[in-house]
This record gives structure tokens, C-alpha cells and sequence, in this order.
């Protein structure tokens, strides 16, 4: 199974775009993989397509030395991009090698670990807010806040974690204060904190850089049993 062409995609997705490789082996099979080049790791693609050329013409089967040709190669600055880059190539050939083998590409890494895996509905009104055009249902007002807490129960979730935001003459706005990276997981499961509101708080003052306060509270009778909202006093 030896590697013919390596090439990575880019598909645009509104305001992010989704990256991916695609392994192509002499004999036809192809292997996919996902990565990520937004935000803080700029340079992965171009990582992916210097490190490919030291390995076209290697045989995908020996996985492992070509991971280790692939850090050889990087000795030098082996770390940042240069890491994502290599997992990327390693996870399409891994992707490719099952693919032969006829197995789940889990068989390769010792077998799986569970086989379901609870789920949560994850930065929940915080794109709604702030890229409107892209999304849609978007999130102005506290109406809006209570019906996407209604979309997300009836959606089946049993959780969700959103961005600290609060309400504003422009309209519903992001709050990040600090490194622009507080965020709060606000998910609750049916039999926590039901009737003692006041130990979220106790919990939520010890966990959150400065004291806000709670503006709405919504209690659904399934799915979620409470959801919390922040803005500052």
C-alpha cells in the first residue's frame, strides 16, 4: 500500500473553514483525516504539504516509521504546528490502513474505549449572538435565549455549555473579559442542584474570576433541569 499523492481541502463553512487531508495509495484506497488551521494554528496546511513530500513512494502499512520519518523530520522544532501537522498525515494513513485491513480504524489503537458517549450541545447561543448571517436562529433577546433553551431540551440534549453574555442596548452581546477565553460549562443533570440553587452559586464564586450575576433561570421539567445565564452585576 504504497502512498501516492497527499493532499489537503479546504471547505468553507460561513465564517470557519474546515480542513482536511486526503492520502491516495497506488492500489486506489484513499484515507481521510480532519484538522484544524483557524485560530492559533496557522500554518498547519502549509506544515502538511512541506513534511507529504519525504514520504510519497513509503508504504502506509508501516505506519509507525513513517511517524517516525515524519519527526525526524521536524527534530529541530517538533512542537506547535509542526505536531498537528504529523497527527493529521498519521491519522489519514491510519484511516487508509483499516480501510485495507477491512477494520475499524479503532482496531489499530488497542481497541475501543466505549461504545456510546454522552454528548452536549456546545457553545450554545454564543455563534447565534455574534455571527447572526451564519447561523439560523439568531439569539437578540432574552426570548430568544429561553426558546433556544426549549430547542436544546426538545432536541434531545441533556446538556450544554455556552460563552458568558449578556444583554445590551445593541442587543444580546458576548462577555470576555481577561484572555478572551472565559467560558463556564452552565450543564446541569436532572438531580443536581434542583432545590438548592444557592450551592450553584457557592460553586460558581469559586470557579469564576470575578462574581456575576444570575439574570435568568430557566426550569424545564425533562432533559435539562436547570440552565443559568451570566451577565456582570
Amino acid at each position: 500500500m504504497i502512498i501516492k499523492e497527499i493532499k489537503t481541502f479546504h471547505c468553507p463553512a460561513g465564517w470557519r473553514r474546515y480542513h482536511f487531508v486526503r492520502i491516495e495509495m497506488e492500489d486506489g484506497n484513499v484515507g481521510w483525516s480532519e484538522y484544524d488551521d483557524g485560530f492559533d494554528a496557522v500554518g498547519v496546511t502549509t506544515a502538511i504539504n512541506r513534511l507529504s513530500r519525504g514520504i510519497i513512494g513509503q508504504d502506509a502499512m508501516n505506519h509507525e516509521g513513517i511517524y517516525a520519518k515524519l519527526a525526524a523530520m521536524s527534530r529541530q522544532s517538533l512542537y506547535g504546528v509542526l505536531c498537528r501537522a504529523i497527527g493529521a498525515i498519521e491519522n489519514a494513513i491510519l484511516d487508509a490502513k483499516a480501510k485495507h485491513l477491512g477494520i475499524p480504524c479503532y482496531e489499530l489503537l488497542g481497541g475501543r474505549v466505549r461504545e456510546k458517549i454522552r454528548v452536549y450541545w456546545s457553545h450554545c447561543g454564543t455563534w447565534r449572538i455574534s455571527r447572526p448571517n451564519d447561523y439560523g436562529s439568531a439569539v437578540r433577546n432574552l426570548d430568544d435565549v429561553r426558546a433556544l433553551g426549549r430547542e436544546v431540551r426538545d432536541s434531545g440534549f441533556t446538556a450544554l455549555k455556552t460563552n458568558i453574555f449578556r444583554q445590551t442596548e445593541r442587543g444580546m452581546e458576548g462577555y470576555s473579559p481577561g484572555f478572551n477565553r472565559n467560558q463556564i460549562l452552565v450543564a446541569f443533570r436532572r438531580e443536581q442542584y434542583s432545590k438548592d440553587w444557592q450551592s450553584i452559586f457557592r460553586h460558581l464564586e469559586k470557579v469564576l474570576v470575578r462574581r456575576l450575576t444570575c439574570f435568568w433561570i430557566s426550569i424545564t421539567t425533562q432533559g435539562l433541569k436547570g440552565f443559568l445565564i451570566f451577565c456582570e452585576p
